[in-house]
């Protein structure tokens, strides 16, 4: 259960009617789906958040009553493209919400355009992975479908476990802890922080060449085919190998767009214009292919 900071986010997402916004936003495991709210989800959403030991938790008071708890779907809750629903598909119920949004009115020190990040989940739910896998399916979510470039969160240092649950998905402490007076008991109980720093790689093949001279001269006849074209282009996402990507390729660079994806660079000490750049050869026998990778 982290801060309760759901609230609307204008960010770069697919101009489609509410319908198909919805369907785009549904995501789901084995276990569980990530789904918008419904003022159908009222009874269920009262008997969760109704439990004293959730919502203070989340920096917020306890529901009083099924209306109250419509009145979040409705005013809350509302944003189909950041705020979901955790079903259990066991159940077909809401257990718990998901959600991400501006820097509202948690007191985090959010950097410019940094959403920010918070969940809870009902009680009976609690250290089964559920919230973990629902905060891994969000996140592998805004990778694809945003140009976030990090997100912030936090937890009451008196509720280590969403803390867990925030690390386990990539968050890393920033060291600093704020008091935010507004949330629901929070006047003295301090806020660890914590920040996910999503990068997107370009990898681009600029040059391909083979020798069909030195092949013939020093190659045993094989059947090799390099289906890399120069001008192709993969995407790694958090140092991450990119579907597609051939295995001898990724070797070569993977050092490379690890770090890139660290926040590390300048691997030449200046040679390359852009810091956050690095140019690697895969050496496939005498049929070298150049890559440029870069932070975008």
């Amino acid at each position: 259960m982290a801060l309760n900071c759901f609230f609307a986010l204008s960010l770069p997402l697919k101009k489609c009617p509410r319908d198909q916004l919805i369907y785009d936003c549904i995501m789901e495991t084995d276990r569980i789906i990530l789904r918008p709210w419904r003022d159908s989800d009222a009874p269920a959403l009262y008997q969760w958040a109704s439990d004293p030991d959730v919502g203070p938790r989340a920096g917020w008071a306890p529901h009083q009553s099924v209306e109250e708890s419509l009145e979040v779907i409705r005013t809350v809750f509302n944003d189909v493209t950041n705020t979901w629903a955790i079903e259990l598909k066991e159940t077909g119920k809401a257990i718990g919400a998901m959600g991400y949004g501006p820097s509202c009115d948690c007191k985090l020190p959010a950097r410019d355009n940094e959403p920010i990040v918070g969940y809870w989940i009902a009680k009976p739910y609690w250290n089964r992975g559920i919230c973990t896998e629902a905060l891994g399916l969000m996140l592998e979510h805004i990778r694809k479908t945003t140009d976030i470039k990090s997100l912030i969160s936090g937890h009451f240092v008196d509720n280590p476990a969403s803390g867990r649950v925030m690390e386990k998905c990539g968050f890393v402490p920033t060291g600093e802890t704020v008091i935010d007076e507004t949330q629901y008991q929070g006047a003295d109980r301090p806020i660890r922080v914590l920040r996910l720093v999503l990068r997107k790689i370009r990898i681009t093949a600029i040059r391909k060449a083979s020798y069909p001279d030195l092949m013939a001269k020093y190659e045993n006849p094989i059947e090799h085919t390099c289906d890399v074209q120069e001008g192709q282009e993969w995407i790694s996402i958090d140092g991450q190998c990119p579907e597609g990507m051939c295995p001898s390729a990724w070797g070569s660079m993977r050092e490379f767009v690890e770090a890139l994806a660290r926040g590390e660079g300048n691997f030449y000490d200046g040679w390359m214009k852009n810091p956050m750049s690095a140019m690697i050869s895969c050496n496939d026998g005498f049929r070298p292919v150049s890559f440029y990778i870069e932070v975008i």
